[in-house]
């Protein structure tokens, strides 16, 4: 039943124009991000897009030294330290092997809590040394390079660390018995 009104109808826009399907999804518009500094100048335009500490420390965590390793040695390969980004690679695998050489050296099995804090302290080492390392170029950047990549890496060096240490514990298994 329809209401009679004596109030005039408000005037719609003319959209005969435009054929109007309503099975229609809407379409989503993204939404504008706020730029601390809209005009950038030459310098902070040529900064790469780099790991954030954060995501260091966590792949450090979730992944081992080598994970960690693998993120500050991108971080400085994208701001063109090839030397030191090699001689920080070497160096974390030389400290990784030290790690699972003394972990099947010791004649007493190592309780998991102590491996939870070594992860802790090896994510907070790397926090800090991705924080010196890269102090300012994050200065000069608004986010890193995403969490999945961080968490690519994570994954890809839990899985070669299980590989080597199951590889070496079979080894070692092989060779005792």
């Amino acid at each position: 039943m329809a209401t009679v009104s004596s109030q005039p109808r408000p005037k719609t826009p003319n959209r005969a124009a435009v054929p109007v399907n309503p099975y229609q999804a809407p379409v989503a518009t993204p939404p504008t991000r706020k730029v601390a500094n809209p005009v950038a100048t030459s310098s902070e335009a040529n900064v790469p897009a780099l790991h954030s500490d954060r995501a260091i420390a966590v792949s450090t965590f979730l992944g081992g030294v080598i994970a960690g390793a693998i993120l500050v040695a991108r971080n400085q390969m994208l701001l063109g330290r090839k030397t030191q980004a090699i001689t920080f690679l070497l160096a974390t695998m030389v400290w990784q092997a030290i790690l699972i050489a003394v972990t099947l050296a010791l004649p007493f099995e190592v309780p998991s809590g102590i491996w939870m804090g070594v992860s802790v302290a090896h994510a907070l080492l790397f926090q800090q040394i991705a924080k010196q390392l890269f102090a300012n170029p994050y200065a000069q950047i608004a986010e890193g390079r995403g969490q999945w990549a961080s968490w690519g890496i994570a994954a890809a060096a839990i899985v070669v660390t299980m590989i080597g240490v199951g590889s070496i514990a079979i080894a070692v298994a092989v060779l005792a018995g």
